[in-house]
């Protein structure tokens, strides 16, 4: 059996812990916008009624990212998010701390922050548009047999970011509708994400 959309799969070292000082301002307001659309957020009707969705943003420590089944909360606050603080991808391990979990995209998010050292945001979203579209745009696709949520997934995104300039996107071809976009500023991050959606809904009516 599958393990349904959202479920974190990693080993997790979690502190229970308020987080201060840390602004989130900028990216709920992305947030908002992409609930908006609907690339963020919770149905009943889309992945068994799970949460989808998750953005985060470089911090001193590590990275700031979505709490694991937020996707429902309208507006989010500094306690709807967890601070990663070391990662392992061979190992699929996380550390963190917050007062909320870490998204079960936690790791595919390191490994970006890993690999690219301008990169600020990383925006994990689910659009069936940019997704069914993703080769006919250009858009790097994960080999479709790697799950979301695994050291597999970790080192194909790994592969694809690497080299790419940015701001990036990608199509994760073993989760359903999974697009990632990266970037040195959120605006650009955000910005790339609805250019691309814009370009898959033309391309798809075309």
């Amino acid at each position: 059996m599958s393990t349904p959309e959202g479920v974190i799969k990693f080993q997790l070292d979690h502190v229970n812990d308020d987080l201060l000082n840390i602004e989130v301002t900028e990216i709920d307001a992305w947030r908002f916008l992409f609930r908006q659309v609907g690339i963020i957020g919770q149905d009943d009707d889309r992945y068994d009624g799970y949460s989808f969705g998750n953005l985060s943003q470089r911090t001193s420590s590590g990275f700031l990212i979505s709490g694991t089944q937020t996707g429902y909360i309208a507006t989010t606050k500094l306690k709807h998010y967890a601070e990663v603080t070391d990662w392992n991808s061979k190992m699929n391990a996380i550390a963190s701390r917050g007062l909320v979990k870490p998204s079960s995209e936690s790791l595919t998010h390191a490994v970006i922050y890993e690999v690219q050292n301008d990169v600020t945001c990383v925006f994990h979203v689910h659009s069936p548009d940019i997704w069914k579209a993703a080769a006919q745009l250009k858009i790097p696709i994960t080999d479709p047999d790697i799950p979301y949520g695994t050291p597999g997934m970790a080192v194909a995104v790994q592969r694809c970011v690497s080299d790419s300039e940015l701001p990036g996107i990608l199509s994760m071809g073993g989760h359903k509708d999974g697009v990632i976009s990266y970037g040195r500023t959120a605006s650009e991050t955000g910005l790339l994400l609805i250019q691309c959606l814009v370009d898959a809904k033309r391309a798809r009516s075309g």
